[in-house]
């Protein structure tokens, strides 16, 4: 768990973290949380619908030990995937080390995209799902409100 941040005058703290739910000094809004958004419909033929976004995204990536032949998925990769769209539990990482240091190198994504053009999709679903929530819109309100004098700079505080 992360310390308090430091106060910072004229902002407020929002923490849009799954398990910053109840902090006094700011904004929470767990709801925003990827481990919390879903589920996600992503249109992939033949697939069920991920149950979250969070696993969604991290069963995206292509591990060295799921290759199969000529650096395509195994039956490993297409495993894993299921299992990990099935499971309502959100995971952080797909695999993690036995040393105590997270393993999670993707050898590539499934349509073999760069790190930074993955993100376009993820940003995509994530978008989708979290301005359907309640905390979204009332962030929304809270930066709407520029011109008043409940006017709030933003500093988010934490991880998504």
């Amino acid at each position: 768990m992360m310390r308090d941040p430091a106060p910072v005058p004229g902002f407020r703290h929002v923490y849009p973290n799954f398990r910053h739910q109840n902090k006094a000094n700011g904004f929470s809004c767990a709801q925003l949380s990827p481990m919390s958004l879903r589920p996600v419909d992503h249109g992939q033929p033949g697939l069920p619908p991920a149950l979250n976004i969070e696993n969604f995204h991290q069963d995206s990536k292509v591990f060295p030990e799921e290759l199969y032949t000529e650096g395509n998925p195994g039956q490993l990769y297409v495993a894993n995937r299921l299992r990990f769209y099935a499971d309502p539990v959100p995971h952080r990482h797909k695999y993690h080390g036995t040393t105590g240091i997270t393993i999670n190198i993707p050898a590539y994504f499934e349509r073999r995209l760069s790190y930074v053009d993955s993100r376009q999709f993820y940003c995509n679903f994530y978008e989708r799902l979290a301005s359907q929530k309640s905390d979204f819109k009332r962030l929304v309100e809270l930066m709407d409100e520029v011109g008043s004098m409940h006017y709030y700079n933003i500093k988010t505080t934490g991880t998504l």
